[in-house]
C-alpha cells in the first residue's frame, strides 16, 4: 500500500506465483484507497475478450472510453489508482489474448499524462520473466516492483492443515476434494460432469468463458448452479468462468492427464494457437510432479517432433529452464535433443543463480583434469554441438552448456564406478 500511495514511481508492478496471492493484496489494497477516498478503478484482463484498443478495452469493462479516460474525469485532478490485474492474460509466455498487450502498454503511456495518476500491474512472476514485453514495459528505472511471496510457517502455524500444502497444486486438489464433498450431499449435482463440460467447452472456445448453455446438454445446468453456490463458478451475464485462471489450468491438466494421448498429438490436433500455452505448462507442471517419467518423454517429443510450433517449443524450454534440481533423466533428454542439432539449441535453459545436481555433485566423483577429464569434456561439447558457447555472465546456460555438463557428470560417475 505504501509503495502504492507514497512511492517516487508512479508504475507498481505486483508479482508472485500463480494462486499466491496477488489478487487478495490487490483486493486488500483496493479497499484501503476506497476507504481513504481516493478514485480507483480496478479490472482483470483475463476475462475479457480481445481488444484491440484503449477505448475497445474500456468498452470491455462496461465504459464509454479508455480506462484512463474514464478516472481521470472521475478524479478531477485528484491523486487516484488503476489497478490492472492478470496482466499474464496479455504474456506471449502463457497469456490468452496476448495480441491486446500494445493496448495495455498504451493505457499506461495514457495513464503518465496524469500527474496524479498512479498505475498498479499485478502478473505472475513467470510471465513477467518470460516475456520481454512485460520486462520493459516493467524496467526498474520506472516500475516499482513488488513481490507477494510466500507465508512463512510461524505466520500459519494456528493454521495446522496449511503447512500440508507447499504448492498450489496441492491446494487445489485439497479444494477439489473438499467441494466434490460438497456437491455429493446433493444426489442429483454431477460436479466432474460439470466442471469437465465447462473446462472442453472454454479449450475449444480458446476463452476462459463459456455460455452457461453449454450445460444445457446431458442435464447439467442444475449442476452448474451448484457450481456458483459453491463458488466454484462465477457467472457475467450469460458466460461462466472458473472463479479463477489456475483452477481452469489446474482442472484441465486434471481432465488430460486421464488421455491416452501425448501431448504431440493433441497440439498437432489443432492450430497450436497461443492460448495453447498455458495449458501446456501447466500439464507439465503436473506430469512432473506426478509422473516424472513421463514428463521427460512428453518434453523430449515436443522439443523434436517437427509439427510443433516454436511457440510451444519456446514454452517448453522455459519450463525446463524454471526446474529446481534437474534430474538424470532430465539431463539425458538434453543431450538427446541437442544430438538432434535443434535451432533453438543456444536458448537459454537454466535460472539465474540456477544450481544443478551437476553444480552440486561431490569432488570424489569428478575425474581430474586430463585427456578424459572435465576440460576435455568441454572439448569434445564444443566440437559435437555448435551451441555451447560460454557460461552467461549472468548465471544461466545454454542447451549447448547443460548439455556438457550432463556429459561430464555421466563421465564423472563412470569414472567413480571404476575406481570402486
Amino acid at each position: 500500500m505504501a509503495k502504492v500511495r507514497e512511492g517516487t514511481r508512479r508504475l507498481v508492478l505486483l508479482s508472485g506465483t500463480a494462486g499466491g496471492g496477488k489478487s487478495a493484496v490487490l483486493h486488500q489494497t483496493f479497499t484501503a484507497l476506497d476507504e481513504a477516498a481516493t478514485p480507483v478503478l480496478a479490472f482483470r484482463l483475463d476475462r475479457l475478450e480481445p481488444f484491440g484498443s484503449t477505448h475497445g478495452l474500456g468498452q470491455r469493462v462496461g465504459l464509454p472510453m479508455s480506462p484512463v479516460g474514464a478516472l481521470g474525469a472521475v478524479a478531477d485532478g485528484r491523486p487516484c489508482v488503476l489497478v490492472v490485474d492478470q496482466l499474464d492474460a496479455v504474456s506471449m509466455a502463457s497469456g490468452r489474448i496476448p495480441e491486446t498487450f500494445d493496448a495495455v502498454a498504451d493505457l499506461v503511456d495514457e495513464a503518465a499524462a496524469h500527474p496524479g495518476m498512479r498505475v498498479v500491474l499485478a502478473c505472475r512472476a513467470f510471465d513477467a520473466e518470460t516475456d520481454a514485453r512485460i520486462g520493459r514495459l516493467t524496467a526498474s528505472d520506472h516500475c516499482t516492483r513488488v513481490t507477494v511471496g510466500s507465508l512463512s510457517d510461524a505466520q500459519v502455524a494456528d493454521q495446522e492443515e496449511a503447512l500440508l500444502f507447499h504448492i498450489t497444486r496441492q491446494l487445489f486438489n485439497a479444494l477439489w476434494d473438499t467441494k466434490q464433498e460438497e456437491c455429493a450431499r446433493r444426489p442429483s449435482v454431477r460436479f466432474h460432469d460439470a466442471v469437465s463440460a465447462l473446462v472442453a467447452a472454454m479449450s475449444a472456445r480458446q476463452r476462459l468463458s463459456a455460455p452457461h448453455s453449454v450445460l444445457d446438454t446431458d442435464d447439467l445446468a442444475a449442476s452448474g448452479k451448484v457450481l456458483e453456490s459453491e463458488h466454484v463458478c462465477v457467472r457475467n451475464g450469460r458466460q461462466l468462468a472458473f472463479f479463477h485462471e489456475s483452477f481452469f489450468d489446474y482442472a484441465f491438466a486434471r481432465d488430460w492427464l486421464r488421455r491416452e494421448e501425448s501431448l504431440v498429438a493433441f497440439h498437432t490436433g489443432g492450430e497450436q494457437e497461443l492460448f495453447r500455452r498455458g495449458q501446456l505448462r501447466q500439464v507439465l507442471d503436473h506430469l512432473r510432479d506426478l509422473d516424472p517419467e513421463r514428463f521427460a518423454e512428453e518434453v523430449e517429443a515436443l522439443l523434436t517432433s517437427p509439427d510443433i510450433r516454436y511457440h510451444l517449443k519456446h514454452l517448453t524450454l522455459a519450463v525446463l529452464r524454471n526446474l529446481d534440481a534437474p534430474t538424470a533423466t532430465e539431463w539425458g533428454v538434453v543431450v538427446r535433443v541437442l544430438v538432434t542439432r535443434p535451432p533453438f539449441r543456444d536458448h537459454r535453459c537454466a535460472r539465474r543463480g540456477h544450481r544443478t545436481q551437476a553444480d552440486q555433485e561431490p569432488a570424489d566423483r569428478q575425474r581430474p583434469d586430463g585427456p578424459d577429464g572435465p576440460r576435455a569434456g568441454d572439448r569434445r561439447c564444443d566440437r559435437g554441438l555448435t551451441g555451447a558457447g560460454t557460461v552467461s555472465p549472468v548465471g544461466r546456460l545454454s542447451m549447448g552448456e547443460w548439455g556438457c555438463r550432463m556429459d561430464r557428470r555421466d563421465r564423472g560417475h563412470q569414472a567413480a564406478s571404476r575406481k570402486g
